[in-house]
Order: structure tokens, then C-alpha cells, then sequence
């Protein structure tokens, strides 16, 4: 029985929530090595899923995310913040996509789209300081990996909880350094490539 209904099943639907901490390098106006702190962020994405048998799927998702970093300046805290449309392409290898449990793997690229980017500061600061700004690329390229679980909810085991890491490793450099700036200004990121390690939580249903 179990395996006819593993044979009916071909698609994957789900919604995702991902607790996300994230590096990229910021830099001084004279250009040394600035070191911030991850912030907590968030993803909220939707899936779906090709499955070709019980243990090989293609997995494509679309995740609204966003991060931020804050650092010291100065007598001022400030905090980046980057918002995106991150689009990862995945395979995935299974131990059993309806199985009770399925443990999953997973890795392929991604897709991001810059739609948003702010420097918020609180403080006093020195107004004669050169002020950042931050100039972001429109897309970024990532690699993506991860694994997790999926739990049993219903008693046909279409509906699913699931729980797992989700890691991205930036490829392409974020920092836009075409776009021209003013003289009392300078552009706070590096060679920045983004990093991020999430937990996700979920729900799946098998179609």
C-alpha cells in the first residue's frame, strides 16, 4: 500500500519560516577591516517539488528574506539592513519521501534580488565624519546546502512538519562599486559575499 501511494505522489507543496543569522564584510572610510554583529533575521518562502521516486526530488523555492548587521562608529550604532527575493534551485536526496520520517539533504544555487538596503543610526556621532552608504548589486549569486527531517501529521502521510538547517555560501561580490558616491561619503561594504545559517520550520503536503 505504501508504495502506491509513494507512486501517486509527484509533487511537493509547502510553506517555510527561517530563523536566520548572516556575515558579510563592512569596512571603514579608510578601507580597514570593520567587524559587525549579526542581527537576527528572517525568511518566509513557499516550495514545490518534482519527485522523481521516494528518494530523488528537484526542489524550487521563493523566499522573502532579510538580514542585518550592526557595528560601533564612533558614538553612534548603526545597523545594515538587506532585503531579498532569494530564489534556490535544489536537489534533493531522500530516505523516503513518504515514509513516516524522511530525512533529507539538500544543495544546489540560488538566485538573489536585491530589493531593499538602509543604514539606520542611533546616537550622537561627529557630523564632520564621512558618512556610509550602501550600494548593493541588484543580483547575487549563492550557493545553497542543508538538510533536515520531515514528520508524519495526517494519517495518510500527505501532511508533513518539517525541521531542518538551511546554509548559503555568497559567490558574487554584493558591493556595488560602480555607482559613483559624494566626497563626504564612502561605501561600508568590502568584498562582501553574504553568508547565512538558518533553521527552518515548515509545512509539506504531499499531492
Amino acid at each position: 500500500m505504501l508504495s502506491q501511494i509513494a507512486t501517486a505522489q509527484k509533487t511537493a507543496v509547502g510553506l517555510r519560516y527561517l530563523l536566520t543569522y548572516s556575515s558579510f564584510d563592512l569596512k571603514t572610510a579608510d578601507g580597514a577591516k570593520l567587524r559587525g554583529q549579526s542581527n537576527e533575521g528572517y525568511g518566509i518562502g513557499i516550495l514545490m517539488a518534482h519527485c522523481f521516486s521516494e528518494y530523488i526530488s528537484m526542489q524550487d523555492e521563493i523566499i522573502y528574506s532579510s538580514i542585518s548587521q550592526t557595528y560601533k562608529d564612533i558614538g553612534l550604532s548603526r545597523e545594515i539592513n538587506l532585503k531579498n527575493i532569494d530564489i534556490p534551485i535544489l536537489m534533493s536526496l531522500n530516505t523516503g519521501i513518504s515514509a513516516p520520517v524522511n530525512v533529507n539533504i539538500v544543495a544546489g544555487p540560488q538566485i538573489g534580488i536585491n530589493i531593499g538596503s538602509h543604514i539606520f543610526s542611533t546616537g550622537l556621532g561627529n557630523s564632520t565624519l564621512l558618512q556610509p552608504v550602501l550600494n548593493v548589486k541588484s543580483i547575487d549569486i549563492s550557493l545553497v546546502y542543508g538538510g533536515g527531517f520531515d514528520y508524519k501529521l495526517s494519517r495518510s502521510g500527505n501532511m508533513r512538519l518539517s525541521v531542518g538547517f538551511r546554509g548559503t555560501y555568497g559567490l558574487t561580490d554584493i558591493s556595488n562599486k560602480n555607482k559613483s558616491i559624494n566626497d563626504d561619503s564612502y561605501n561600508i561594504l568590502g568584498k562582501a559575499h553574504v553568508k547565512t545559517n538558518s533553521l527552518y520550520l515548515g509545512l509539506l503536503f504531499l499531492l
